[in-house]
């Protein structure tokens, strides 16, 4: 069977090294705080998607997560989209968590059209 070129899990840390058997790339996504993770599920992974506040958290707790250096807030990377500019439409955003985490209040508070 040919690999996968990424593989992805979202924060089931252990998979990573069967993952690694599947894919060229493995990354750990991470979206609260609690993760377990031994030092050979970490050395599975190519990269971890993480905010900085969950880096700094998890490299206290975990210090193998001190080798993951670049961050990947929510699971994207800023470099994805274009610089910031003054824009026509001054409702436009990007929402990137579940939507349960605040939409209404972020659609509350956009004047109704």
């Amino acid at each position: 069977m040919e690999k996968l070129d990424i593989g992805i899990t979202k924060c089931l840390s252990q998979l990573g090294p069967e993952l690694k058997e599947v894919a060229d790339n493995v990354y750990l996504w991470i979206q609260g705080y609690n993760v377990q993770a031994t030092e050979r599920q970490i050395d599975s992974y190519d990269g971890v998607l993480l905010s900085q506040w969950q880096r700094e958290y998890f490299v206290q707790s975990i210090p193998p997560f001190e080798s993951f250096k670049t961050i990947f807030g929510n699971g994207i990377h800023p470099s994805q989209f274009s610089p910031i500019t003054e824009r026509e439409n001054l409702c436009s955003c990007i929402y990137a968590t579940n939507y349960a985490l605040g939409l209404n209040a972020l659609l509350a508070a956009i004047p109704p059209l």
